[in-house]
């Protein structure tokens, strides 16, 4: 809503793209929101192609390695679907302070990424579905609301014909992204931005 309200339908191309994106993140945490929106989203729209952030103890990424190889692209393009579940409910709470945010599970995260990098490098869609599920269950250990009671069935469904499911964003509710080559009716197509 930030984006839009601001640059409207189209982003400035005279700001450079890691700019645009920390305007976009201060734009978007500067409301005294009770949480930090992170910059996962902010980076994933300003930035073409793939993107992996290695964060350091800090809400922006220390560095971040965009991946622009057209084949790696068209290739990842095939499997990428999104479904949409139903908007978060206003009562519905994310953040309970009952989160588990140790260095166990964050090594955990790191290693995951590294892994989901390497399947998108190889073309291995096996490995990446595979990844993509570990990944959404290891951000269930570090926020046990990540996964609403609502989607828990709708994902597990979903695993048993496709790669990989994932929900998108906080969690909760809202969009599960979808790893497969047997697209479904309901389905949303994603097109990464070459």
């Amino acid at each position: 809503k930030t984006i839009k309200k601001i640059f409207g339908n189209k982003l400035p191309i005279h700001i450079e793209k890691l700019e645009l994106a920390k305007i976009i993140f201060l734009l978007e945490n500067m409301h005294n929101s009770k949480y930090i929106s992170g910059a996962v989203d902010q980076i994933g729209i300003c930035y073409r192609g793939i993107a992996l952030m290695e964060f350091n103890n800090d809400f922006w990424p220390q560095s971040i390695v965009n991946l622009n190889d057209d084949s790696c692209i068209d290739w990842l393009n095939n499997y990428l679907y999104l479904v949409h579940t139903k908007k978060r409910p206003e009562e519905f709470v994310l953040y309970r302070d009952d989160e588990s945010i140790s260095l166990n599970i964050l090594k955990n995260q790191n290693k995951l990424a590294d892994r989901c990098w390497k399947s998108i490098k190889n073309k291995n869609i096996i490995e990446f579905g595979k990844v993509i599920n570990e990944v959404h269950n290891n951000q269930k250990e570090i926020w046990p609301n990540y996964e609403s009671l609502y989607c828990k069935s709708i994902i597990e469904n979903y695993r048993k014909n496709h790669y990989g499911c994932e929900l998108m964003g906080a969690g909760g509710y809202g969009y599960i992204m979808i790893v497969t080559d047997k697209p479904e009716k309901n389905f949303i197509k994603v097109k990464i931005t070459k």
